[in-house]
């Protein structure tokens, strides 16, 4: 079957986020059966049946309005209920019109025990085969010792004979067809119920890999909070003994400055990454001048550079205009050299190089620091990543270039990182200028 003629074919008898699996299969009925009394009206007409075609165009005018009233009017029960009752009752005059017992009339009663097997819950299909073998047995019974008078006898042997052919073949091949489309309809379903278990499982998966991300966060932030918390404590509690001398106190409190910094940096980082895990990255590309969006950062920069002995230089145009997130490039931007100087030494130099180049914002820092193993440079874009200590054993959540990534991804970028244990590491961000 073409795709086209399948889908027509999909449209007549329904959908599955339309109807259930019993609607279906009895839209798929009534077209069969609709489609095998048409064979048979003509046939009946041929062989001067008159009576029997009669009964047959009643039967294809109450299958219609069956069809049309569970497919279009959503009434399956009573449209159900309407071709079992008039099926059992058409088939019990067609048992006195074409033969009785010795005709095809019990032939034909399958048509209608499969197609009940086939659209009834399955609790209910005993009942129904009851039902069905009491209704033949009386008739057969009744025109073998009651009266047999009401019986319509065929005009020749001949005619019984191509009867009982015809309606075998028909019966045969209702019942196979049906019988094809209720294994097929199971085959759909247990290939859904194996689609589903595998999206169960993949999201089970993603569950435990979030969940483990979410203990290693917060064992992260109870370690990392927990260290400046217990440095503030400390020295609130020599600043209250009065043994501090005006000297020792001003070192003090620029190193809690410091340590507070970088904590609120921490936490900074850890906020957006909770954020984008629960709502995603909602990003606001602008158009914007390079030099007044870079300045404030590379200013602040610059300070924690200096403040450990780092010189930090820059190469760029103020006056490009550049396509980016502003808020989302600029925590990468902090995360990057934030990395460079934490695993700096003093007396080093980092180097921030930013350039539009092939229609992509490039921008590159390079330290020359302590460096990266291949293993280690394979992890750091994940939670799975070792967080090292800096050199001047400075603290951190490990979220930082996690953020970075998921920012980059964010702006359809790419983010990279190259690196020589002893030498330093360079990281380059790229991303698309499309309406820059």
């Amino acid at each position: 079957m073409s795709k086209s003629v399948k889908n027509i074919y999909e449209q007549i008898v329904g959908g599955e986020d339309e109807f259930s699996l019993r609607e279906i299969m009895f839209h798929k009925a009534c077209i069969i059966i609709a489609l095998l009394l048409n064979a048979a009206l003509v046939i009946t007409i041929l062989l001067n049946f008159w009576g029997i075609s009669l009964m047959i165009a009643i039967t294809e005018i109450i299958l219609a309005l069956a069809f049309w009233l569970s497919r279009f009017m959503q009434r399956y029960i009573l449209a159900w209920s309407i071709v079992v009752f008039t099926s059992y009752l058409l088939l019990s005059i067609n048992f006195f019109l074409n033969g009785g017992d010795s005709g095809p009339t019990l032939i034909l009663s399958y048509f209608s025990l499969v197609f009940l097997a086939a659209t009834t819950k399955s609790q209910f299909q005993w009942i129904w085969a009851f039902v069905h073998s009491a209704i033949f047995s009386f008739l057969v019974l009744f025109v073998f010792y009651i009266d047999d008078s009401g019986v319509t006898p065929y005009a020749n042997a001949e005619l019984r004979v191509i009867d009982l052919i015809l309606s075998y073949i028909m019966g045969t091949f209702f019942i196979s067809l049906l019988l094809s489309m209720v294994k097929a309809a199971y085959e759909k379903q247990k290939a859904k119920v194996v689609t589903q278990h595998a999206n169960v499982l993949t999201k089970e998966n993603e569950l435990k890999e979030a969940n483990r991300d979410l203990t290693r966060v917060l064992s992260i932030l109870a370690h990392d909070v927990r260290n400046p918390l217990a440095s503030i404590e400390g020295y609130l509690q020599l600043n209250e003994s009065g043994d501090l001398d005006p000297e020792m106190r001003d070192s003090l409190n620029h190193d809690l400055l410091k340590l507070v910094k970088g904590t609120s940096y921490m936490l900074d980082d850890m906020l957006h990454w909770s954020k984008g895990q629960l709502h995603g990255h909602n990003t606001n590309m602008n158009v914007l001048m390079l030099g007044p969006w870079l300045r404030p950062t590379l200013e602040h920069m610059e300070a924690l550079a200096k403040a450990k002995n780092i010189r930090l230089t820059s190469d760029y145009l103020g006056t490009e205009r550049v396509y980016i997130d502003p808020n989302m490039t600029t925590v990468i931007l902090r995360n990057l050299i934030q990395n460079a100087i934490k695993f700096s030494p003093a007396k080093s130099q980092i180097n921030l190089t930013i350039r539009l180049n092939e229609n992509n914002f490039c921008l590159e820092v390079c330290d020359e620091g302590i460096g990266m193993e291949a293993p280690q440079i394979k992890k750091l874009f994940s939670l799975g990543s070792e967080n090292k200590i800096g050199t001047a054993k400075e603290q951190g959540s490990g979220l930082g270039l996690i953020l970075c990534k998921s920012y980059t991804d964010a702006q359809y970028g790419t983010i990279t990182a190259k690196s020589t244990v002893g030498i330093g590491s360079c990281f380059e961000l790229r991303i698309p200028q499309k309406e820059a």
